[in-house]
């Protein structure tokens, strides 16, 4: 009996586990310039970054200058405000975002929002993620699973880092609450062997 109950809460374990996450990071894009322009497309690992707009210099990245909210690598943005960049999974198919690092579009704490829509295997996701009125990166945890594309958009710009995705369509992070149902899982099979114990020495 207690060679099943293992079996069984070690799948509902692996259930559980976070699919594998890779963090994109843009820092390839790092420079000494002002700000070095590239585009309309950029990939990184597995992911690729598409300007709404198709002029040859349409992302660009901050160089080492106090507008870059990554001081240490690079952000991506866009040259031109409410067009959108759409995030997909180079060659296609599904994949997850668990959280994305946003910054106002000079890093000059002037705060505002940034629209997302979402389009699923199951549906559309809209809404906004506001921007604090501080400068640097700031981390948003989105959650966002069975994505096909993810398009961000601003009407005052902004700087996006630290993209952390895995491919397929569980989330790069757990939730809790399978973390919960398999620690309290565990937990049982704990009391249970205990109490089979007591039982066997008193049997003795």
């Amino acid at each position: 009996m207690g060679s099943k109950i293992f079996a069984a809460l070690g799948a509902a374990a692996a259930l559980a586990m976070p699919a594998a996450a890779t963090v994109v990071t843009f820092d390839s894009q790092a420079s000494t310039n002002l700000i070095k322009q590239y585009g309309p497309t950029y990939q990184e690992a597995d992911l690729t970054f598409t300007s709404g707009s198709d002029t040859p210099f349409s992302l660009f990245s901050w160089g080492a200058n106090s507008f870059n909210a990554d001081p240490d690598g690079a952000t991506i943005a866009s040259t031109t405000n409410n067009v959108g960049l759409t995030i997909t999974a180079t060659g296609g198919g599904v994949f997850a975002i668990g959280s994305i690092d946003l910054a106002s579009a000079f890093n000059d704490a002037h705060g505002g929002s940034v629209n997302y829509t979402v389009t699923t295997s199951s549906g559309v996701l809209t809404g906004a993620l506001t921007l604090a009125k501080l400068s640097g990166l700031q981390s948003f945890d989105v959650d966002w699973t069975n994505v096909l594309f993810a398009t961000l958009s601003s009407s005052g710009g902004y700087q996006l880092d630290n993209v952390d995705y895995a491919l397929g369509a569980s989330s790069p992070t757990p939730e809790l609450q399978s973390w919960a149902l398999m620690a309290a899982g565990f937990g049982l099979l704990g009391a249970r062997m205990r109490r089979a114990r007591r039982h066997a020495a008193m049997m003795a």
